[in-house]
């Protein structure tokens, strides 16, 4: 039998990749190129944030695959997903972001 995580790996596919990005960079209304830039905006941030926290949470990718993937150190990765699990956890606002995602990218 395969183990829990090895299932969520296989869900993940290059075309459910790229939708997934299109949908929340379409949530937050910013370029799809932001994910990949260096900007510090409020909204470009947010959108790389869940970003990454989708990608390690939901599919199981590794900080060092986020980290070649999205042009990071892996330390860097490790505190981006660090702090937005912290503050989903504590802060309504921020919540209510990921719940609307996890609506909008239909995870079951």
């Amino acid at each position: 039998g395969y183990s829990y995580k090895v299932c969520r790996l296989n869900l993940f596919t290059p075309c459910a990749f790229y939708s997934m990005e299109e949908k929340i960079c379409e949530f937050f209304n910013v370029p799809i190129e932001c994910l990949r830039s260096k900007s510090k905006k409020h909204e470009h941030a947010l959108a790389r944030s869940y970003t990454l926290y989708f990608l390690h949470i939901r599919y199981g990718k590794s900080n060092r695959w986020l980290a070649k993937e999205y042009d990071y150190n892996a330390r860097s990765v490790i505190r981006i997903i660090s702090s937005l699990k912290y503050l989903i956890n504590i802060d309504k606002e921020y919540k209510k972001i990921y719940n609307e995602l996890f609506t909008v990218l239909q995870f079951s």
